[in-house]
């Protein structure tokens, strides 16, 4: 532990903990990862093989993946770095809760709150949380059996309810084994009044779909594929619909059945993100000189508006709703230069902060610390937010 940047003074440096990374055999590798948050540290360590034959599935258990182990440490310097799972195949995190699953097909789970464990279930080939509006909590999972037809359940995680779902029976060809790689997942979305998932089938589209409440089959209307995850609370999904010359993508209801079009043209790049706020959808779509425009579908009439002319192609949400928005204005592919700007996503209006900066921070209670390269002197530099 070096420092807590929230404590006045600096810290004595101590160990907080030691690691004990799993071996890695010859023709295997190593990879370590970390990830932050309110709730302390997690530190991953995972090996996998450097030319695996034949192909090996990862966050599957039984199949020859990659297997990690897993470490968590509170932030606290006076308390040890904790050991929380091994061997592990699937590891994700839902609000404070770690969810692990063993290559052995063991479910665990590790509050990154309170540093409690817990054992759910055995015998699961994958994994899924499933939440509801309020914040009631699934476990939706596929039995490990023999690896060709193996049902699909969901847990009740606070009761420990069980029902069956429906069976995967192209399980050998799921999970990147088959023609395409999503075959065997499942995507979920949360609703205002209740959960749908749907499982993607050996041509990228949805096979089966459920409501939570009911585990009602739902009609899942033509497409071709899928797009991307709809952030925000709705109970449906993109979908790529047939078209002889453009790439179309619809937003699926998948409870009234309604499919609203909303982005026609060329087929977007990784930046399309949608989002659902007040029965409207947002994405962006690139501007001429690089920066990005926001654009609103409104569902019930399929009208799209631009809202926001001008955003960077990278943002953060500040407390008061605005956006600290970033635009990458390089010329040199390797020393980057950025514009920096408060953008209303009520009004769009772009309010330039700084015009060009090698690199800036966001520093809570200060503002933007940046460094100048518009200044008439070298220095770093700090700026107040002006009040919405």
């Amino acid at each position: 532990m070096i420092d807590r940047l929230e404590v006045p003074g600096r810290d004595e440096v101590r160990r907080a903990g030691e690691f004990a990374p799993p071996q890695a055999s010859e023709g295997s590798l190593m990879s370590v990862s970390f990830r932050g948050g309110d709730f302390g540290m997690m530190y991953g360590f995972t090996v996998t093989a450097r030319d695996p034959d034949p192909v090996v599935v990862d966050g599957v258990a039984g199949l020859g993946g990659g297997r990690s182990r897993y470490y968590f440490h509170s932030g606290e310097p006076d308390t040890p770095t904790v050991l929380i799972g091994d061997d592990i195949v699937r590891y994700y995190q839902a609000e404070n809760l770690a969810f692990m699953l063993g290559d052995d097909g063991s479910v665990d789970t590790f509050d990154r709150e309170t540093g409690e464990a817990a054992h759910v279930l055995d015998g699961a080939r994958y994994i899924e949380s499933v939440w509801t509006a309020d914040g009631h909590l699934h476990l939706l999972y596929q039995v490990m059996g023999d690896d060709t037809s193996e049902p699909v359940r969901i847990r009740d995680l606070e009761t420990g309810e069980e029902r069956e779902v429906t069976v995967n029976d192209f399980a050998a060809e799921s999970w990147g084994r088959g023609p395409t790689t999503g075959a065997g997942l499942w995507r979920v979305a949360a609703g205002p009044d209740t959960t749908v998932f749907a499982l993607r089938g050996l041509d990228s589209r949805f096979v089966e779909a459920y409501r939570l409440d009911t585990l009602e089959p739902l009609a899942i209307p033509d497409h071709v594929g899928t797009s991307t995850f709809i952030q925000g609370s709705y109970p449906g999904f993109a979908l790529v619909v047939p078209d002889p010359e453009d790439h179309v993508i619809a937003v699926w209801n998948a409870l009234t059945g309604a499919m609203v079009e909303v982005y026609r043209g060329p087929e977007p790049d990784w930046r399309f993100r949608l989002s659902h706020d007040s029965g409207r959808v947002h994405y962006e779509r690139p501007n001429a000189d690089g920066s990005m425009r926001r654009i609103a579908v409104d569902l019930a009439s399929g009208e799209a508006t631009t809202v926001i002319p001008r955003l960077g192609d990278e943002w953060l949400v500040l407390e008061d709703g605005r956006l600290l928005s970033r635009l990458d204005i390089s010329d040199d592919e390797i020393e980057h230069e950025f514009e920096y700007a408060l953008v209303d996503p009520d009004t769009g209006d772009y309010e330039l902060l700084v015009e060009r900066t090698g690199e800036a921070a966001l520093v809570e209670g200060v503002g933007l610390l940046y460094l100048d390269l518009e200044a008439s002197r070298p220095g770093i530099w700090t700026l107040p937010f002006p009040p919405r």
